[in-house]
């Protein structure tokens, strides 16, 4: 109860996670990013479960833009991804106290 905790992902169903937190912070990125992200990562040889297809990548902007709404309405902090990588962490160390 009184530990600093992390997670990060994307979860079925967030709403047990949500209801003992005191702090949400969501990480932002525009379509175009989550686009080549994906892109870039399905060119990587190996096994790439998600990202291959494009019907997948849309599927990811789209879920990506819903929780960002339904984040907001929570209340969460946001926080652009798209930042240097020191920024990112510092945005989320002031935020969360850590």
């Amino acid at each position: 109860k009184t530990d600093l905790i992390f997670l990060c992902g994307m979860l079925r169903d967030p709403t047990p996670v949500i209801e003992v937190s005191d702090k949400l912070v969501f990480l932002a990125l525009e379509a175009a990013v989550i686009d080549a992200r994906l892109t870039a990562r399905a060119q990587i040889p190996g096994e790439v479960e998600w990202g291959r297809e494009r019907w997948q990548i849309e599927r990811s902007i789209e879920r990506n833009q819903i929780l960002e709404a339904e984040f907001r309405q929570l209340g969460a902090f946001i926080i652009d991804a798209t930042r240097p990588i020191d920024t990112v962490v510092n945005n989320v160390v002031s935020i969360t106290g850590g």
